[in-house]
């Protein structure tokens, strides 16, 4: 992802980078995906942009919750002087390219075959 400037104490080129942790991708593009109300949409949006920055509040994955999550991070960038229209601005660009990191039906078609192909040599 390209650096983005959010304003504040964390101002231009602010690094992201996309959270390693697909289920954490998957937990933030499902709850986005689901027509969230526009209290959601700006815990998403903060909670997009916080898994993509150092520093940032960890995203407990074992609890899969992404709107709670988004309130903490909601806190963290406004803290740091981030405006909410900066927030709704950058957060579903972010939203955008995290769908694109996860896997998509052909890729698991491809695997898939290779696993079964790979299976079959094995068991020969």
């Amino acid at each position: 992802m390209d650096p983005v400037d959010l304003g504040g104490s964390l101002g231009e080129g602010v690094k992201l980078t996309p959270p390693r942790s697909f289920a954490v991708v998957n937990d933030l593009v499902t709850a986005w995906s689901g027509n969230p109300s526009r209290v959601h949409l700006s815990r998403l949006c903060a909670a997009s942009l916080a898994v993509c920055m150092d520093g940032a509040p960890v995203y407990p994955v074992e609890e899969g919750n992404p709107i709670a999550y988004g309130a903490k991070a909601l806190d963290w960038l406004m803290r740091k002087g981030v405006t909410p229209t900066r927030i709704y601005e950058v957060g579903p660009r972010v939203l955008h390219a995290l769908t694109l990191t996860l896997p998509k039906e052909i890729e698991v078609e491809k695997i898939e075959d290779f696993t079964e192909a790979t299976g079959e040599a094995l068991s020969a």
